[in-house]
C-alpha cells in the first residue's frame, strides 16, 4: 500500500509600501539637523555591498523616509542635503523581513565634506511586535550541527522546544527527527517558506525540503504576533532565504565523514552497529559571465548548490519469533523456554494435543512455508530471543539554483529552483519485510519588483510547489508464490498470455 502526497501552490501578489516583505527588509528613519529640527527633501541612499544595488529616496516635510524591497545583507547608507555634510554609514545589516529604524543626525556644513560611520551598532527592530528570531549567515555557517540539518537551529529561538514528532517515521525523514513545537503548538502547526514560496508537505504541514546550510543565508523564526500574510498556521512560521551570488565570485566545497569508529556499542547490542556516513557537496556564486558575450557585473548573478548524503548503517533490533521446537509443533514450552501452562486444544477433536505437541502431519504446508519468511531464533532462552544490527542505506540529492537579473534601476527579478530526492528504506530486522520511503520535491519561484516612485513599490511573485511521498508496505516486495502454489500456478498462466 502506498501513500503520496502532492501540494501544488501557485500565488500572486502584488503589495505596495507596507506590503509583505517576505523575502527582503525594510530601512526606514527620521533625518534631523543638531538642533533637533526635521531635515525635509533630504536625499536618502542604500547601496548593497555585494551587487552594488542602489535604492534612493528623498525625506518627506516631517523628515521621514522609507526604502522597502530591500534585498538581505550589507548596505552602505548615505545621506546627504544642501546645508549639510554628507554622512555615510558602512556596515548596515538588515536582515529578512525586518523593519529597520536608522535615525541620522545631519551636521551643518558644506555638502562636499562627508562623515563616515564605520560599524555602527546593530539595528534594534522597535517597528513591530512580532515574536521570534533571525537566525543570520554566521551562526547558520559556524555552529556545528549534527547532520547539518538547519532545523536545529530553529530550537535558538525563546519559546521553541524539540517536542515528540508527530509523524514517526516520514517526520523524522523530512526534518531530521527534530519537532519544532512553538509556544507548545505540535510540529503539525507550522508553515514553512522559502523564498517566499510554501515549502510545507499537504496535510502534514512539514517541511519537504531541507537547504543546505551552505545555501542559506539566514532564516526568521516566527513564533507569535506575525502579521496576516503569515497566519496559515497556529504554531511558528519558518522564512527562509536562499544565498544570491555577487560582484564576486565565491565558492566552498565540502565532504564530511562520520563513522562508528569512536562510537560506544550500547548497552544491548552484543556488536557495534557500523555507520559509513559522507554529508559531500559545494556551492559556487558570483556574476554571470560569458567570454565575448555578456559581462554581468552589476546586473546577473547565479548561486548553484548540490548536497549528497550518503548512509550506510545499521540499527539494533531484539523481536520474539518462533523457537526452533515451537517451528515443529512443539508448544510446550514459551519463547523464552519456560513451561508453557496453558493447554493447545485440536480445532478438529476439540480435545488437547498430548503435552501441547502438534504432530507433523496436522501441520499444513502452508503453514511450514509461510513461517519460513520469519527468520530463526539466535538468542535462545531469551525472552527477546531473535537480535538483529539491522543494516539500512539512505540517500539523498538535493540542489539550488538562483539567478538575480537587474534590468534598470526600476526593474530587478529572481528565479529560485530547489530539487530534493530522498530514499531511506527501514533497518532489514526482517528481511522479507523492509519498507522503503521515498520523496521527490520541487520547489520552485520567480519574483519581480518594480519600483514605480520611492514610495510605491510592487513585489509579484508565482511560486510552485510539489511534494511526493511513497511509503510502500512492509509486505510490498515480498514474494508469497512459493509459499502458496496455488499463486505460482496462476502466475504462470497470466504470464503465458
Amino acid at each position: 500500500m502506498s501513500r503520496v502526497f502532492t501540494v501544488l501552490l501557485g500565488g500572486f501578489a502584488f503589495l505596495a509600501q507596507l506590503g509583505a516583505q517576505v523575502t527582503s527588509a525594510t530601512i526606514l528613519g527620521t533625518v534631523t539637523d543638531s538642533s533637533g529640527a526635521v531635515v525635509a527633501k533630504a536625499l536618502v541612499e542604500a547601496k548593497a555591498v555585494a551587487t552594488n544595488l542602489s535604492r534612493t529616496t528623498t525625506t518627506d516635510a516631517e523628515g521621514n523616509y522609507t526604502l522597502t524591497s530591500l534585498p538581505v545583507g550589507e548596505y552602505e547608507v548615505t545621506i546627504s542635503a544642501a546645508g549639510f555634510r554628507k554622512e555615510v554609514q558602512r556596515g548596515i545589516t538588515i536582515q529578512v523581513q525586518q523593519r529597520a529604524r536608522l535615525d541620522v543626525v545631519l551636521q551643518l556644513g558644506n555638502v562636499t565634506e562627508t562623515i563616515n560611520v564605520v560599524g555602527a551598532a546593530p539595528i534594534v527592530n522597535t517597528e513591530d511586535g512580532v515574536f521570534g528570531d533571525v537566525i543570520e549567515n554566521q551562526r547558520v555557517v559556524e555552529l556545528p550541527l549534527n547532520g547539518r540539518n538547519f532545523n536545529t537551529l530553529a530550537l535558538l529561538t525563546p519559546n521553541i522546544q524539540n517536542g515528540v514528532p508527530g509523524g514517526a517515521t516520514l517526520q523524522s525523514f523530512l526534518a531530521g527527527g527534530v519537532g519544532i513545537w512553538a509556544h507548545g503548538n505540535r510540529d503539525t502547526d507550522n508553515e514553512w517558506n522559502l523564498d517566499g514560496a510554501t515549502m510545507s508537505v499537504g496535510f502534514y504541514n512539514w517541511n519537504s525540503f531541507n537547504p543546505s546550510i551552505d545555501a542559506i543565508q539566514e532564516f526568521k523564526m516566527q513564533t507569535g504576533n506575525f502579521s496576516a500574510e503569515f497566519g496559515f498556521q497556529a504554531g511558528a512560521n519558518v522564512n527562509i532565504v536562499t544565498k544570491s551570488g555577487g560582484n564576486q565570485v565565491h565558492g566552498t566545497l565540502y565532504d564530511f565523514l562520520r563513522n562508528d569508529k569512536m562510537d560506544a556499542r550500547g548497552f544491548f547490542p552484543t556488536s557495534k552497529p557500523k555507520l559509513r556516513q559522507n554529508q559531500f557537496g559545494g556551492t559556487v556564486g558570483g556574476p554571470v559571465y560569458i567570454p565575448k558575450l555578456y559581462k554581468g557585473k552589476d546586473r546577473t548573478f547565479f548561486f548553484s548548490n548540490y548536497e549528497g548524503l550518503r548512509i550506510r548503517q545499521e540499527q539494533f533490533g531484539s523481536y520474539i519469533v518462533p523457537t526452533d521446537a515451537q517451528r515443529n509443533g512443539d508448544l510446550s514450552r514459551t519463547f523464552s523456554g519456560a513451561p508453557f501452562t496453558g493447554t493447545i486444544i485440536d480445532p478438529g477433536s476439540g480435545l488437547p494435543f498430548a503435552g501441547n505437541i502438534v504432530p507433523a502431519n496436522r501441520i499444513t504446508s502452508q503453514a511450514k512455508n509461510l513461517i519460513g519468511f520469519l527468520p530463526q531464533e539466535n538468542k535462545p532462552g531469551s525472552l527477546f530471543n531473535y537480535q538483529i544490527n539491522g543494516p539500512f542505506q539512505t540517500q539523498t540529492n538535493s540542489t539550488i539554483q538562483k539567478i538575480d537579473h537587474r534590468f534598470s534601476s526600476k526593474d530587478s527579478i529572481f528565479a529560485r529552483g530547489a530539487y530534493d530526492n530522498r530514499l531511506r528504506p527501514d533497518p532489514a530486522f526482517f528481511p522479507n519485510f523492509v519498507r522503503t520511503t521515498t520523496l521527490k520535491a520541487y520547489n520552485i519561484t520567480l519574483h519581480w519588483t518594480r519600483i514605480w516612485t520611492p514610495s510605491i513599490v510592487q513585489d509579484a511573485s508565482f511560486s510552485y510547489n510539489r511534494s511526493v511521498i511513497v511509503q510502500s508496505d512492509p509486505r510490498e516486495n515480498t514474494d508469497f508464490s512459493w509459499a502458496f502454489p496455488i499463486f505460482r500456478l496462476k502466475a504462470r498462466r497470466t504470464g503465458s498470455r
